[in-house]
């Protein structure tokens, strides 16, 4: 990924699934936690709320240390054409773009 530092974007909907798969392996791993109910009660307590933070960290962690582009979701054909054009996308991919493809 060093080569391609600064060159990357990704959408909010990647990150919140990114952060939510750390979310549910720490829990699985740390806390003993697999299903939904157990996890969102668990989330509610103090230690919870650490994980929680613990998921965000890393993941934005990733996005800051490559100094990876959060852009928005697109519903204008406008916004798609730039993001195509600016990025290297494909229009479909500019919709809803999770990366830039090198």
């Amino acid at each position: 990924m060093e080569e391609n530092k600064g060159k990357l974007v990704t959408s909010f909907a990647a990150l919140e699934e990114a952060i939510y798969v750390v979310l549910r392996k720490l829990l699985s791993e740390k806390a003993g936690i697999r299903n939904q109910y157990d996890a969102k009660k668990y989330l509610k307590t103090k230690e919870g709320r650490g994980f929680i933070e613990e998921a965000f960290t890393l993941i934005l962690a990733v996005v800051f240390n490559y100094d990876i582009g959060i852009i928005e979701e697109v519903n204008s054909v406008g916004l798609v054409e730039i993001y195509a054009i600016t990025y290297g996308l494909m229009p479909r991919d500019a919709q809803n773009p999770c990366h830039l493809y090198p």
